[in-house]
């Protein structure tokens, strides 16, 4: 099945560029319009996140905040703040389970359990890793990527987003680089 589903992709998204791995940017879009997979409604996610890691393998590298500027910015007004973020950060929302259908494919993760996830995919070191984040981590984080403040960004998470779980995911994800004054 695999086979003649590339060889449909191919036909229909023909490589633009020479770098292979810019190839395959639009899998997920066929994924989501091609008939043979349509009860497959995650797969589309799932291409998502596989092109996001290869994509967070290729950014440019960054210098993250160190842990005494982070130190001296939580004494400050930190809801006031924008920060920056590391270039091979890249966050998947899905309706989906969508990291837990990742690690039963790739970890021998338990068999996923219906209901929304988004992913953040970060590379502190020189492999990119999805983490999950807790709920309202998505929209938080999308805030920042929009360059909304802290607080902003917080607010768009809802009522019960853990702000300390997800700043320490980005934290050891070596995602925070710097801030925008």
């Amino acid at each position: 099945f695999f086979g003649a589903m590339a060889v449909a992709f191919l036909r229909a998204h023909p490589p633009r560029v020479p770098q292979l791995m810019q190839y395959g940017a639009d899998l997920p879009g066929f994924l989501a319009s091609f008939p043979p997979v349509a009860h497959l409604g995650y797969l589309p996610d799932v291409a998502r996140l596989d092109q996001a890691m290869r994509e967070s393998y290729h950014a440019a590298d960054s210098t993250p905040l160190s842990a005494v500027e982070l130190q001296r910015l939580l004494s400050q007004d930190i809801a006031a703040l924008r920060f920056t973020l590391a270039p091979a950060l890249r966050l998947i929302r899905s309706p989906w389970p969508l990291m837990a259908i990742w690690a039963a494919n790739h970890a021998n993760g338990p068999t996923p359990v219906a209901g929304a996830q988004d992913v953040v995919v970060l590379r502190a070191e020189f492999d990119p890793v999805p983490h999950l984040l807790p709920p309202g981590g998505g929209a938080f984080l999308a805030g920042l990527l929009e360059r909304k403040t802290l607080g902003e960004s917080a607010a768009l998470a809802g009522k019960d987003f853990d702000l300390a779980t997800t700043l320490g995911v980005l934290m050891t994800g070596r995602a925070m680089t710097g801030v925008l004054q």
